[in-house]
């Protein structure tokens, strides 16, 4: 994606004045003319589990049963997020 120019800045965000939890605190903030290219990068742990169940043993008909699931964790990021807050500046935290 294009971005504008970097600006090393800390900023607390709390889109909403109820919940203490919501508060973000970012480390740079991207404005101006969009010509800077930029890359999001998501690394994530996962552990793959899979289970297959030969239910018919019959060469006829042979019925399998197979099954999956996935447990992921997001280790970390660079990804921007737009906010509208601020001007339509792009956050990085």
């Amino acid at each position: 994606m294009k971005v504008g120019a970097a600006r090393d800045t800390s900023v607390t965000l709390q889109p909403n004045s109820n919940a203490s939890s919501s508060i973000v605190e970012v480390d740079k903030l991207y404005r101006g003319a969009q010509q800077n290219k930029y890359t999001n990068n998501y690394h994530f742990i996962q552990l793959p589990l899979q289970y297959h169940w030969k239910i018919s043993k019959s060469a006829r008909l042979p019925i399998q049963l197979n099954t999956g699931i996935t447990a992921g964790y997001l280790a970390a990021t660079n990804a921007l997020v737009y906010s509208a807050a601020l001007g339509g500046c792009l956050l990085q935290g």
